[in-house]
């Protein structure tokens, strides 16, 4: 009875840690999800500047990448907020630093598109192009830094996949005991029978 009752508990050991890593994998993913989103916001920030050498319409694409900004402000910030609900141990301090390297990028871009806009207006299309090179440039390294905060995130899931693994692993060599004991109640009875017999 003891075994058949370890046995139970350790089945059902097993579908709570079976269910646990696929809620935090659910839950990891939903945080490299944001972060993609963020790199989206980003780049709606971003075309504005580039824009608006078509439009030639400041006033509107300044507008377009103040909204672009605001809402990448606001992604960023649910990103962050999420991170700050993380279990203990799962260090997200690499991640926060791409996602602060990223923020001072963003305003040197911001910057870059002002000045980009102050020059079309002036009427000077030739000094504006050469800082939209310098604008792109920026816009590459604030893309490359939410890409690294990308890969930290991943990294986090794939390190705590390996502990559910390696945990599993350990339950298995239970489960095998559990069966030579179980394997070993059956011949105890059978050969007590016999000599009852």
């Amino acid at each position: 009875l003891l075994t058949i009752g370890f046995t139970l508990l350790l089945s059902n050991h097993i579908m709570t840690l079976y269910k646990e890593s696929v809620t935090r994998s659910a839950v990891w993913s939903a945080r490299v999800s944001q972060v993609v989103e963020l790199a989206q916001r980003a780049q709606e920030a971003n075309a504005p500047g580039n824009d608006v050498f078509d439009s030639h319409d400041v006033t509107r694409e300044r507008g377009r990448r103040d909204a672009g900004v605001a809402r990448y402000a606001r992604q960023r910030d649910e990103v962050l907020e999420a991170l700050s609900d993380v279990e203990t141990g799962e260090n997200v301090f690499r991640v926060s630093g791409h996602l602060r390297t990223a923020d001072r990028h963003m305003n040197e871009m911001t910057r870059e598109a002002d000045r980009i806009f102050a020059e079309i207006e002036r009427g000077d299309d030739e000094t504006a192009g050469r800082r939209m090179a310098t604008m792109d440039r920026m816009y590459g390294e604030l893309t490359r830094s939410l890409l690294n905060a990308i890969l930290a995130l991943q990294q986090i899931e794939d390190a705590n996949l390996q502990r559910q693994v390696e945990f599993a692993a350990n339950l298995r060599k239970l489960e095998l005991l559990v069966m030579a004991l179980i394997f070993a109640i059956v011949v105890g009875v059978a050969f007590y029978g016999r000599r009852i017999g």
